[in-house]
């Protein structure tokens, strides 16, 4: 289990879904919603992943949070999928996902993901969001969190 200034983050909420081309699991801890996406995964995973990621997010009540998408044995979505996803990105943000973060190493990937966020509104290129390793994209999304919450106190 990793963890974050020498704690360990146990997951509030977990939910995994497989088909036989791909899966998802998804894991709440604190304000980052974390997935771990693998293999191409069709309509079936997606939308598991869909409906689970929002229940996620309105458990927020509107309150911001992040999203995290580890998922190095990811290949692709299928194309169908692919456009719900889309939906899905708006749909989060107006939940109140306010950052994302991704380590993955496939190209094709990584390529949909950027292809996702320009379509809703999103222009960051995907290399100032895509890391390495886990710990460092936790660490921005904490460090991008808690530049909220100074801001809100000011």
């Amino acid at each position: 289990m990793g963890s974050i200034n020498g704690e360990a983050q146990l997951s509030e909420l977990h939910y995994y879904c497989e088909d036989k081309d791909g899966s998802v699991a998804l894991d709440k801890k604190g304000q980052i919603v974390t997935v771990c996406l693998a293999g191409a995964c069709g309509t079936k995973v997606i939308d598991f992943y869909i409906e689970t990621l929002q229940m996620l997010g309105r458990t927020y009540a509107g309150k911001p949070w992040a999203y995290f998408c580890n998922s190095r044995k990811f290949e692709a979505t299928t194309p169908e999928a692919h456009e719900n996803i889309i939906d899905n990105y708006r749909t989060c943000m107006e939940l109140g996902c306010k950052y994302d973060a991704y380590c993955y190493e496939s190209p094709v990937a990584i390529a949909q993901t950027q292809a996702i966020m320009r379509a809703c509104g999103n222009d960051t290129p995907i290399e100032d969001v895509l890391f390495d390793e886990e710990h460092l994209a936790i660490e921005f999304l904490m460090q991008k969190l808690a530049s909220i919450k100074s801001t809100q106190r000011n």
